[in-house]
């Protein structure tokens, strides 16, 4: 497969979820996310992997190499036989936005459902996204709702779909999970890589191209 042009891909299934992130680096929490999202919800055929380009809200400094990010992310997900990978957003370019990654994947499979995974900090701020009402009426949200989170999302969740009638949102039962792809970085930097939080094939590929260090 052509993680760069996949476009027989989005042609095969009827239904998807798609976590977007830099994934720099990929780390042990995303995955978890992915696989429970995966085994609850039974419709979804795959999850996607897709790292985005440039996020609007981050600093271009924190993203790092994507081809470096594309390839951390295929070695961290390729023994699930559950993930796929899609290069669309970094062979798109540009500042990376949820409405043209949609528009692109509907434009080939129109009848194509997809849950786009959000973390809660994600549905607190969706309406600050490009044209995030089309962004709703594309697609379902899936959110991942961690025990002793203090940010009350269902609520959140009811009061978005109490307003627009096409929003459509579920949620991921998780268990609390620390990882941090900033702490991540740190740590390494600092000579401590964190095998427990990352994929051993992850550890392996920062280490032999020397990243973050």
């Amino acid at each position: 497969m052509d993680y760069m042009d996949n476009t027989d891909f989005w042609k095969k299934y009827n239904c998807i979820g798609i976590m977007g992130g830099t994934f720099n680096p990929i780390h042990n929490g995303h995955i978890l996310i992915a696989k429970n999202a995966y085994e609850q919800f039974p419709d979804i055929n795959k999850i996607v992997f897709m790292p985005n380009a440039m996020p609007k809200y981050k600093d271009s400094d924190d993203i790092g190499n994507s081809i470096h990010r594309l390839i951390m992310t295929y070695k961290g997900i390729k023994d699930y036989e559950w993930a796929e990978l899609s290069g669309m957003e970094i062979k798109r370019g540009g500042i990376t936005y949820t409405y043209d990654t949609l528009m692109e994947i509907k434009s080939i499979n129109p009848n194509l459902k997809i849950y786009f995974i959000i973390g809660a900090d994600s549905l607190a701020s969706i309406k600050k996204w490009f044209r995030y009402q089309d962004v709703m009426s594309m697609c379902t949200l899936l959110v991942a709702a961690r025990e002793n989170q203090d940010l009350d999302i269902e609520t959140m969740g009811n009061n978005l779909m109490s307003e627009y009638e096409f929003c459509h949102i579920e949620y991921i039962k998780m268990d609390e999970y620390d990882a941090s792809s900033t702490d991540i970085r740190e740590s390494i930097k600092n000579g401590v890589m964190p095998y427990d939080i990352l994929p051993r094939d992850v550890c392996i590929y920062i280490q032999e191209n020397h990243l973050y260090s």
